[in-house]
């Protein structure tokens, strides 16, 4: 559905999609920060995660908590690897003289392949050997507070965005 006759209906489906991921990220970040602190604990390792799940939830909590990890990295993993480096052949190759005739098919583009499997598959994938594991749990870690954090900004520049006549 596209067109201005719709404008209600796009934006009651953006706010009803966005407003429980909205509340649910809130609450979660909530939820974890009265959970630790309330026990005078931090949050400073994975394993403070795994030990406030295993309070949260009992024994089962850092399966969980490891199920959950690794879905959220499989399911990601595919589509951020394909989106970065479209935005690098994008933004760094089609701009040039040679990556004008890839315009609208840069994902036929050599370079393309070449990107996604060597700087978004390949160097990850290093960083996921045993003498590395920190660089896991930084990424893990630093998703999920940028998605925290974020996720409100988002939001209202999204309902700025679609609000706007101009747009």
């Amino acid at each position: 559905m596209g067109g201005p006759k719709y404008r209600k209906l796009q934006m009651l489906d953006l706010i009803t999609g966005m407003a429980p991921l909205f509340l649910i990220n809130m609450l979660s970040g909530l939820f974890a920060t009265e959970a630790v602190y309330s026990k005078g604990g931090t949050l400073e390792t994975i394993a403070d995660l795994a030990n406030m799940m295993q309070n949260i939830i009992g024994p089962i909590g850092p399966v969980v908590l490891w199920i959950c990890i690794f879905g959220a990295a499989f399911t990601s993993f595919p589509s951020q690897s394909r989106g970065f480096a479209q935005l690098a052949v994008n933004g760094l190759h089609l701009g040039t003289k040679s990556g004008k005739k890839w315009i609208n098919k840069d994902e036929e583009d050599p370079k393309f392949r070449i990107i996604q499997m060597g700087v978004f598959v390949i160097i990850p994938s290093f960083a996921s050997i045993p003498g590395a594991p920190d660089m896991i749990v930084l990424n893990v870690l630093g998703t999920a507070l940028a998605n925290m954090h974020f996720t409100s900004v988002i939001i209202v520049g999204i309902i700025m965005l679609t609000s706007s006549k101009k747009y």
